[in-house]
């Protein structure tokens, strides 16, 4: 099985009150059950950028793609029919012909800067669609024909957004990207931007290939509004600004025909006013754990049965690390709160299944509002049931993640 970055995963496992065996977010995904897990602390997931090109290596570093590890991060074969060119251009179109052209010499692809810029991007792209929702690592073997560095860009059009990597000589260059849509395609081609592709610049293209990375990463592709990596050599976590900070998770996590676990490790801020540290939108649509100004964490659920329920409201905290758990069982009828460990409150389902949101997000409620002032230590997801003891583990993985002892 081949994993993205490392040969085997690595999660750092723990005992947690099981005796001699060892507990891992991982075991709760078996059979490949959805949902998502964040670990703030494995710096091999976190990336500064969308694209996934410049790692996350200390304190102070924007975060723009946070992978998720609850599907072990595995990659698929390449999906990519074609991809060494050995059947010439098939399944491969350029995109701007007046702009870039693409020729077979001596059974190699040379993409070579013909005419004056066009549009966003000119390049070669593949006549593939990507599965909607799902997330691809692209790799590219290429080489600067002239001998000289310059800039390539790699083009995703859900968010014109854009990765630009300079080739010197022979190299392999990669980008993740998450399709939005079918219609959602990625180009390789000569960075727009960028002075050192002039007209007659040429690449020798080897290969394109692309490989589904399973999971539901979470990214934020506005500079500006990414969450800050934060660790003091011991603990590891994101501080959010309250302005604009968020992360989009790709994943309809409530489901409306399953349960749903979800535990979020958080610093929570005493000077709130109806934040969210993970949030649905559309009138706070599926489960949602918010701060108010009242001094409690309150985690609300908009259900088929009512526009939205009444506030499970736990404890008083004390503004400090909080563990704060949600449970949402079909089969029970039940939706459960906890903080640090504690069941803060719980009421009845009536029949009620939870109304999915169209987006979902990380310390906002649902990506253009309600957002949060906190540091984010974990997260784990999962749609699907948990027992009394698998609650008690991610409680206290977290917590362990957190510094907190419950």
């Amino acid at each position: 099985m081949q994993y993205f970055g490392f040969d085997r995963p690595s999660f750092g496992i723990k005992t947690f009150g099981f005796g001699s065996s060892e507990f891992s977010p991982l075991d709760l995904f078996a059979g490949g059950k959805q949902g998502a897990w964040y670990d703030p602390s494995d710096k091999t997931t976190l990336f500064q950028d969308v694209a996934g090109t410049v790692p996350v290596t200390k304190d102070g570093d924007p975060v723009g793609l946070m992978l998720d590890k609850s599907q072990g991060l595995k990659l698929s074969p390449n999906i990519l029919p074609n991809s060494d060119f050995s059947d010439g251009l098939t399944g491969w179109r350029v995109g701007f012909p007046d702009a870039v052209s693409a020729t077979m010499v001596n059974g190699k692809c040379i993409l070579e800067h013909i005419g004056s810029i066009r549009g966003a991007a000119i390049g070669l792209e593949p006549t593939l669609n990507f599965e909607v929702g799902k997330s691809y690592k692209i790799i590219v073997d290429v080489e600067d024909a002239g001998g000289s560095a310059f800039d390539m860009g790699i083009y995703n059009f859900q968010d014109a957004t854009q990765a630009t990597l300079k080739v010197i000589g022979r190299d392999t260059l990669e980008i993740i990207f998450t399709a939005k849509s079918s219609s959602i395609k990625f180009r390789f081609g000569f960075d727009v931007n960028s002075p050192t592709a002039p007209i007659g610049s040429k690449l020798i293209i080897h290969s394109i290939k692309a490989q589904e990375l399973s999971g539901n990463h979470a990214t934020q592709t506005v500079s500006t509004a990414r969450p800050i990596y934060r660790t003091d050599g011991v603990l590891s976590w994101f501080d959010t600004d309250g302005v604009d900070d968020t992360l989009a998770i790709p994943l309809q996590v409530n489901n409306i025909e399953k349960s749903i676990s979800l535990v979020i490790a958080v610093k929570t801020n005493e000077n709130a006013s109806y934040s969210a540290y993970i949030g649905g939108g559309q009138n706070g649509r599926g489960v949602n754990i918010l701060e108010f100004n009242d001094g409690k964490v309150h985690v609300t659920c908009n259900s088929t049965l009512s526009h939205r329920t009444a506030p499970l409201i736990t404890k008083k905290q004390q503004y400090g690390k909080e563990i704060v758990g949600v449970t949402f069982n079909i089969t029970t009828d039940s939706f459960t709160a906890r903080l640090n460990g504690e069941v803060g409150g719980s009421l009845q389902l009536g029949g009620a299944r939870i109304n999915p949101p169209s987006d979902y997000a990380l310390f906002s409620g649902g990506l253009d509002s309600r957002f949060a002032v906190c540091s984010f230590y974990g997260l784990v997801l999962l749609q699907g049931e948990t027992t009394a003891a698998q609650n008690i583990a991610i409680d206290e993985y977290l917590a362990t993640k957190a510094g907190v002892t419950l």
